[in-house]
């Protein structure tokens, strides 16, 4: 394997997989990286039976075939990582190859089974790169990045701005404040009023069309953030959401969950370091 850039396709023989690895080609063809694929086998029942080697080749092969027919792509053998075991963990060590920029699955999460669902809570906490989850087309071409403003630095953004072009979509930009602003609140230390909640929107709406100097920031006011931003997306239409993921043990509010469970469309889950904290003042 070379040292390109490389975004990593989970696939499975799927329609799933097939819409996932269509839209991992035209990301890859706009930011000049290269494809890999990833499948998982199931352990054999009888592996003294077996010609390992040989089986593994030939599962490539059928991997080949089905990447030309499900999306007209291309594949070499050696771009197509092929190993016996857990889904969930197979990807995850093809996930941690420096190469690796963008890992992609596909799937709407309403129609899969209980244990996928939870491969997939668990992948979007666990995987060290940016993990785009591919649903249903939405109305709209737009990429709606979601931040919490708690990173000046507003990683989440930078990354759908990367996406949006590589598309050629609109970009728009959602900050969820609830009606006391108690995450803010909570980060700073000092109770809020609903008064200072709505003096705190406006502050941040003017903040992130300074910074961020995106085409349309929304500033919404549910109680819970995911609602908030899962709101933003069925008005806009929104193509493809954009969301930060903290590592389990900080994610107190399950936004991530939440909106994988929620939104229909493309979600793309970015993981998050911790970073330093911001206040937007007056």
């Amino acid at each position: 394997m070379n040292s390109s850039n490389v975004i990593l396709v989970a696939v499975d023989l799927d329609a799933r997989s097939a819409e996932a690895l269509t839209i991992a080609r035209d990301l890859a063809h706009a930011m000049a990286f290269e494809l890999r694929l990833v499948h998982a086998v199931p352990d054999p029942l009888n592996p003294e039976s077996l010609d390992l080697q040989s089986f593994l080749d030939g599962v490539r092969e059928s991997l080949q075939d089905w990447a030309v027919q499900a999306a007209g792509v291309q594949v070499e053998p050696t771009s197509i990582c092929v190993g016996f075991g857990a889904p969930l963990e197979i990807i995850l060590r093809e996930a941690m190859r420096p190469e690796v920029e963008m890992v992609v699955m596909g799937g709407d999460v309403s129609e899969v089974t209980s244990a996928r669902n939870a491969m997939l809570h668990s992948m979007i906490r666990r995987c060290p790169r940016p993990l785009l989850h591919v649903g249903k087309r939405g109305a709209q071409p737009v990429v709606l990045a979601a931040t919490d403003c708690s990173d000046p630095t507003l990683p989440v953004f930078h990354h759908a701005w990367v996406v949006a072009v590589a598309l050629g979509d609109r970009l728009a930009l959602v900050h969820n404040v609830d009606p006391m602003a108690s995450q803010f609140a909570q980060r700073i230390g000092i109770p809020m009023s609903a008064r200072l909640g709505s003096f705190l929107a406006q502050r941040s709406r003017e903040w992130l069309e300074e910074v961020a100097a995106a085409g349309e920031v929304v500033i919404t006011r549910d109680p819970d953030n995911a609602q908030g931003v899962m709101g933003a997306a069925r008005v806009l239409g929104a193509d493809l959401v954009v969301v930060g993921v903290r590592p389990a043990e900080r994610a107190s509010r399950k936004t991530a969950d939440k909106l994988l469970d929620g939104v229909r469309s493309s979600v793309l889950f970015i993981p998050l370091r911790p970073a330093p904290q911001v206040c937007v003042t007056a």
